[in-house]
Order: structure tokens, then sequence, then C-alpha cells
């Protein structure tokens, strides 16, 4: 659990739960993760990096009619002048929309959505680990065992990959922010016991030498 400080001047709280039956290894990595993202997460609440939006380069310019004249120019020309005024006097008389949209969205906050999004999917796929042990051991009097190697190498792995994926969202906003001096944490690697053995190589198929025949 985190200090109450930090979890008040933080964008948003990682909490991790490992599942029910996961090994000391497994726990151990989570909690490393839920550091380690949490980290990353607090780079977003930084007051630099609540930058607006970049704009989008302005649409290009309406096409004119060329070799148009008479009834036909006047007309395109009296609905382009119609568009731009109604267009320009909706600005005038709400400017708060503008205003707001670009006030809210800023370069952490769009961020922040996709680090939220990355996360919650770890969250869903460690929930999925537990509800897979109660289903199998479903008596409370039984105590369950820890989950199989099969169960929590795919789970270290997923959790690797959501801190790499969240670590290169954080940096791009870095950088499109123009914020350098940030010092980011160092990614653990699951520990040899939930890394998946390597695959050994495939037994090469003996085929028969071909027959000699005596003369």
């Amino acid at each position: 659990m985190r200090a109450p400080e930090s979890i008040s001047s933080s964008p948003y709280v990682v909490e991790l739960d490992p599942p029910p039956g996961a090994s000391i290894p497994l726990r151990s990595y989570i909690t490393k993760a839920q550091k380690v993202l949490q980290q990353f997460v607090d780079v977003l609440g930084r007051p630099d990096m609540a930058k607006p939006v970049p704009e989008p380069e302005p649409p290009p310019p309406a096409p004119v009619l060329d070799g148009s004249s008479g009834a036909t120019a006047a007309a395109y020309a009296a609905t382009h002048d119609t568009l731009q005024t109604h267009s320009a006097a909706w600005q005038l008389a709400h400017p708060e929309v503008d205003s707001s949209v670009r006030r809210t969205r800023t370069i952490s906050g769009e961020a922040l959505k996709e680090v939220k999004e990355h996360i919650e999917g770890l969250k869903d796929a460690l929930r999925a680990g537990g509800v897979l042990m109660m289903v199998s051991y479903p008596t409370p009097a039984i105590p369950a065992p820890r989950l199989s190697p099969s169960m929590e190498r795919p789970l270290a792995m997923l959790t690797y990959r959501t801190m790499v994926r969240v670590a290169s969202v954080v940096s791009f906003a870095a950088m499109a922010a123009l914020v350098s001096d940030l010092k980011y944490p160092e990614i653990p690697d699951p520990s040899p016991e939930l890394v998946p053995p390597p695959t050994p190589p495939k037994p090469e198929k003996w085929t028969e030498p071909p027959k000699t025949f005596e003369v």
C-alpha cells in the first residue's frame, strides 16, 4: 500500500493483485511491476507534462471551381462565404466549448488513457488466473495448490510486456511535451522460474540413403 500523500499526487494509482495460488517468484515479480508501473504513471502527473495536445494541420483550402463563370461561380462564392460566416459566428458565440476542449486534452491526459488500458488488461488477466484456480478447486476446505508453471509463465510475460508498453507510451508523451529531464525506472526481467524453457530443436528427419546395386 502506498502512502496517502503519494496517492493524492498521482493521476492514477496502480494496484496489481497476484492471483490465488501464485508462487513466491510470481508474487514478487508482480509487486516489482506495480512499483515500476506506478513510477511511470507518476511521470504523467508532472505539471510540465500537462501541455495541450499539438494542433493538427489545418485542412486544405476549399477547392476553387476552375473554368466556372456566371451563376455557377457566384453561387459557389456565396455558399463558401456563408459557411465561413456561420463557422466564425459559432466560435464567437461558444468560446467556452473550444477553450474547454483545448484545456482538457493534454499530452499527459491522452497518454494516461492508453496507459490505463494496458494496466487494466493486465489486471483482468491476473484476475482470470485466480478465477481459473477457484473453478478448479472450489472446495474451501482443500487448500488450493500453486499455479502451474504453464499458467504462471504467460502471466509473467504479460506483466513484462505491459511494463514495456507503458514505458513506450510515457517516453513518447515526454518527447511530445518536450520534457527531457526524466529518469525512468528500470524494467525488471522475470526470474528464471518464470521464463519458458527454450524450445528443443526438432530432430532431423532421417532419410534412407539411396541403394546401390552391384553390377
